[in-house]
């Protein structure tokens, strides 16, 4: 029975493919001084990950063409949005190692995909207060692939915590709720 079908209903997203995408939206966006807005800037991001919601389970090179935008407000509290739009290809690849860092892999037969990409994430920090942080990071891709495979997926997280995880090792994360579907 193939996991991806209506029938079997939707295969749940690991939340390293939330977090990849949700990193690669902010990846290259800059930071402007407070209260300004970045334009939408052009950025080329490029990553290995998983390419849930297709019948091939394996790792692919995701090339992502986006528009980066970035707001934030410090008064009373902070307060950033960001949102990352674009078009996608992703390529079948074998992962054969890194170099300084970065993935270096070899191109593998399968099915490659082309679509569009939109991740947004808001974070609110001391709005309700010190010692409490918001954030909400959202993905969209649809695309299809060269062989006419559809690929389409929507994920959600939120986090409340006691200050930002990934700048204070010692935040204590108080709710962590993740949704993912294949549609």
């Amino acid at each position: 029975m193939n996991p991806h079908s209506p029938k079997t209903g939707p295969r749940q997203l690991p939340k390293t493919v939330v977090v990849a995408a949700a990193v690669a939206a902010l990846a290259g966006v800059g930071v402007p001084q407070a209260g300004q807005a970045a334009g939408l800037e052009p950025v080329v991001s490029r990553f290995v990950s998983e390419l849930p919601c297709q019948p091939d389970p394996g790792l692919f090179l995701v090339t992502l063409t986006s528009r980066d935008g970035f707001h934030e407000r410090i008064s009373g509290g902070y307060h950033e949005n960001s949102v990352s739009i674009g078009e996608f290809a992703a390529g079948p690849v074998d992962l054969i190692g890194e170099d300084d860092g970065a993935p270096v892999v070899a191109a593998r037969d399968g099915e490659t995909y082309t679509g569009r990409a939109v991740f947004t994430h808001t974070a609110n920090d001391g709005d309700q207060g010190p010692g409490h942080a918001v954030s909400s990071v959202g993905t969209r891709i649809e695309g299809t692939g060269d062989a006419g495979t559809r690929v389409a997926f929507h994920a959600m997280a939120h986090i409340t915590a006691t200050a930002r995880p990934y700048e204070d090792p010692s935040a204590v994360i108080r709710v962590y709720v993740e949704k993912a579907s294949c549609r």
